[in-house]
């Protein structure tokens, strides 16, 4: 059982007008919803990290539907992630552009690039999308998407290959 306290939300609820069967989606807040809020559960804890980034980097998901729901939240990283491969010098087949459709994703671990970095070079030929690049540790067993055929970078190898050792040498 939580202890954490429900706010009462002011919210447009779509309903359907019982007198005439039709759905109606109204424009102005005609309901309450019952919410907890993440930092209700501030006050249960010792230590609470905060995190700042930059406003494109920010997908809150509030929403089962919208810009602020998982997909929006997909979108928006998939539109990053591509703007990165485009800084980085890369290009991708048809112009295509990212979003939170399967067919038309664009990740990049984090393991591989965390904001952006060590990109460059790496993008020499058009990508298609869906693409996601892994890094070698995440690919294991695992197809890259994308036709996407990367140069050796410490970042994206397994430490022990002798390969590894020699780009660590140099």
């Amino acid at each position: 059982e939580s202890t954490q306290p429900w706010h009462a939300v002011e919210d447009a609820i779509p309903h359907v007008d019982l007198a005439t069967g039709v759905r109606v989606v109204p424009a102005l807040p005609n309901a309450y919803r019952l919410s907890m809020f993440a930092a209700d559960g501030f006050d249960a804890v010792n230590r609470v990290v905060g995190l700042q980034v930059a406003s494109g980097e920010f997908a809150p998901i509030k929403d089962i539907v919208g810009e602020r729901s998982a997909a929006g939240a997909i979108a928006r990283m998939a539109v990053l992630h591509q703007g990165w491969i485009i800084e980085a010098g890369g290009r991708f087949c048809e112009d295509a552009v990212a979003s939170e459709k399967p067919n038309m994703r664009c990740e990049i671990s984090p393991l591989v690039s965390y904001w952006g970095e060590d990109l460059g070079g790496q993008f020499r030929e058009a990508v298609s999308l869906p693409l996601m690049v892994v890094s070698l540790q995440e690919s294991q067993g695992h197809a890259v998407d994308g036709g996407l055929r990367r140069e050796m970078s410490l970042r994206c190898l397994d430490t022990g290959t002798p390969e590894a050792r020699a780009l660590e040498e140099t």
